[in-house]
């Protein structure tokens, strides 16, 4: 048998052990746990994030619109050809931005990709505008809105990044299949997004006038 690579050496090699405990996991995962994990629902898949850098090779910005928008048009034809069916943006409130990922997705339209109307919030959800300003969670914030969207509507979601001025970031989210998005049930039955939570003020302690 061949030996383990040097980075392996004391990993790969050493014998199965017993659980121990630890701070975040105490107590090991039995059997159950792990069958509980294995039942939750599949809500998306993510896609490698593409970085697009938006600087010349001397690391300066790019001041021209149309080498702005050759950048972001710099994805694989793989995942250009997945014309999304909606997008989730962020730019920080940098309006010029704003206007190359417009006249980005115009081209995109152009040359035979889906048209997406940014007045249409189904289609077009600009979180700098919708929550403000979301912080170092925007990621994040991005993702759970083109999960949910991709999921109860179906298509592929785009998570466009713009707020640093140096480098955008691109992430694609695709839903599960149609027949699973049909399986899956909520504990209490219906949607699996669903919000089964009571108030803390109980609605129906109040007349409905």
């Amino acid at each position: 048998m061949a030996p383990h690579p040097p980075a392996c050496t004391g990993i790969c090699s050493l014998p199965v052990r017993a659980a121990s405990a630890s701070i975040r996991i105490p107590l090991p995962f039995n059997k159950e746990q792990l069958t509980q994990l294995d039942r939750l629902p599949t809500f998306g898949f993510i896609h490698r994030p593409t970085f697009v850098r938006m600087t010349d090779e001397h690391g300066k910005p790019f001041t021209r619109r149309d080498q702005r928008e050759q950048a972001l048009r710099s994805l694989p034809e793989a995942e250009r050809s997945a014309a999304p069916a909606r997008l989730t943006a962020a730019t920080g409130g940098n309006q010029a931005q704003l206007v190359t990922l417009h006249k980005t997705l115009l081209k995109h339209a152009e040359d035979g990709g889906t048209e997406l109307d940014s007045g249409n919030t189904a289609q077009w959800i600009d979180t700098d505008q919708r929550l403000g300003n979301t912080g170092a969670a925007t990621l994040f914030v991005q993702m759970a809105i083109a999960v949910m969207g991709s999921y109860r509507d179906g298509g592929v979601s785009a998570v466009v990044n713009l707020r640093k001025p140096e480098e955008a970031s691109i992430v694609l989210i695709s839903p599960p299949s149609e027949e699973t998005r049909r399986k899956q049930q909520h504990p209490h039955g219906g949607d699996v997004l669903r919000h089964y939570v009571t108030p803390a003020t109980d609605p129906a302690n109040y007349p409905t006038n």
